[in-house]
């Protein structure tokens, strides 16, 4: 048999599989943990449309220890996380990296602590009393200033408050 020239180089073979990669990816849910009451999760549903074959899609997430107390005494602990993306072009045979979808996970030595807060009748009259005297206070203002006002210009006095 006689030497035989090969058709497709090692090149010509990189360039046509990168040719075939399709990075494109949806994120149904991303968790660290168990879900806890107003815990929000940035990667949930993302769809990412790639049309660039030579693509390297990155994230960076922190993932950050978290405890979540109930008023009643349970305790959650759990991950939240903080996520940054990155989109980048590969050449075939650069030696850069291959295309795909990477996460890289980095820890924070840093805990988060939050507690449930209720709104129950006592804040609600904390609330509608704190209302009230602000009013009251704004409208004792008017009425000394119309009263000196109204003193000045040698009428009567204010609005009776």
């Amino acid at each position: 048999m006689a030497d035989e020239d090969p058709t497709l180089t090692f090149q010509d073979l990189i360039a046509a599989t990168y040719k075939e990669f399709n990075i494109s990816h949806t994120i149904e849910k991303l968790r660290f943990g168990q879900k806890y009451p107003g815990g929000t999760y940035q990667l949930d549903g993302a769809k990412r449309i790639i049309q660039d074959g030579y693509g390297m899609y990155q994230y960076y997430v922190t993932i950050v220890p978290t405890r979540f107390s109930y008023l009643k005494g349970k305790v959650i602990d759990t991950n939240q996380y903080s996520v940054t993306e990155h989109m980048r072009h590969v050449n075939p045979g650069s030696a850069r990296g291959l295309p795909g979808v990477f996460f890289f996970y980095e820890v924070s030595p840093l805990h988060v602590i939050t507690q449930q807060v209720t709104n129950g009748w006592m804040r609600f009259f904390t609330g509608i009393s704190a209302v009230v005297g602000g009013c009251f206070v704004v409208m004792s203002g008017i009425d000394a200033g119309v009263n000196d006002f109204m003193k000045k210009i040698g009428g009567g006095g204010g609005l009776g408050l």
